[in-house]
């Protein structure tokens, strides 16, 4: 164990894999075309970023308190809240037909997000610390605005520079012109609540970002420490891409993570290291591309304000104080 806690970071990494492509290969393997019958084994696949931080803080053996009254309400409220939303999802999202396999694997997965959200509230203080900025974020609410705006808004920018040249954007995946309004709303609700509790914002960015993001940036520089988990969080999904291998390339998906990874870093370091900002920032990013088409304006534009934000931040250089919990 000492050892474990020696390489800490390694070691994150090296379970974060293992747990996540078992659970995907198993997945794929054992399920084949059943979306539904893979979906608890994918979702602890997605998860394990989270889970694998949770274990870690959990075994330097903090001092405990009891909390307990707090985790439980928290833990089932959470659940309850996640299972209603996640059989909607599944049913107008996915497309999966009710029944009571439905029922059975939406209880199941959904208390993933509720078992992560309740230690919030853990008897153990370093899992406190690792998630309370979750509920009690940190930095200045304006920059967890930024966090929501800031992919909708380049998303608009690419499609008003493309108009301005005449160019085609294409079409979204979900597009206003296939629905009413309020079934318009009520895909977007459904789709950014499960990017922010089921996939995507809660179970990756507490350990990306919350972990290891933290950690790296102890010995090396914010814009090293963003490249490497950009680039770890990139090969993490090679498993989840391997069907749409044929339309995108390994690079694109690389580029992509340490693009995408690179603006995690800048928002996370602008709130002192608030959990809730990137989450909010994941969600947004996974949720608005999904409703509003982008092309490679959208890359260029990305790029332009990354540079910017290197060189106003001073990524290059170490940051002077730890990211406060």
């Amino acid at each position: 164990m000492k050892f474990i806690k020696k390489y800490n970071i390694f070691f994150f990494f090296l379970f974060t894999y293992l747990l996540s492509w078992i659970s995907w290969i198993a997945a794929y393997m054992l399920f084949p075309d059943n979306t539904l019958y893979q979906m608890p084994l994918m979702r602890i696949g997605a998860f394990s970023p989270a889970l694998i931080s949770i274990f870690f803080t959990a075994i330097k053996g903090s001092a405990h308190s009891d909390c307990g009254g707090k985790r439980w309400m928290t833990f089932f409220m959470v659940w309850i809240i996640a299972c209603i939303h996640f059989y909607f999802y599944l049913i107008d999202i996915e497309h999966i037909e009710s029944g009571m396999p439905l029922v059975i694997i939406t209880v199941a997965t959904s208390l993933l997000p509720a078992f992560v959200l309740s230690n919030v509230f853990s008897k153990n203080k370093g899992i406190r610390e690792h998630l309370s900025t979750i509920f009690f974020p940190t930095g200045k609410w304006i920059w967890h605005l930024i966090a929501f705006l800031i992919i909708p808004l380049i998303l608009g920018l690419d499609i008003l520079i493309n108009s301005f040249f005449g160019n085609q954007t294409g079409n979204a995946e979900y597009s206003i012109h296939n629905y009413t309004i309020l079934e318009f709303i009520w895909i977007f609700i459904l789709i950014i609540i499960v990017q922010s509790l089921q996939a995507g914002g809660l179970s990756e960015e507490l350990g990306w970002r919350g972990y290891a993001q933290k950690k790296l940036q102890k010995k090396y520089p914010p814009l090293l420490a963003g490249i490497i988990v950009g680039l770890c969080w990139g090969v993490w999904h090679f498993p989840v891409y391997i069907p749409q291998l044929s339309n995108l390339s390994i690079w694109a998906i690389l580029y992509g993570c340490l693009q995408i990874g690179l603006m995690f870093t800048w928002i996370y370091n602008r709130t002192q290291g608030s959990l809730l900002a990137v989450i909010i920032l994941h969600a947004s990013w996974n949720t608005f591309t999904k409703f509003i088409p982008k092309t490679y304006i959208f890359d260029i534009i990305i790029g332009c304000i990354l540079v910017v934000i290197i060189f106003t931040d001073k990524m290059w250089l170490p940051v002077r104080k730890e990211v406060k919990k």
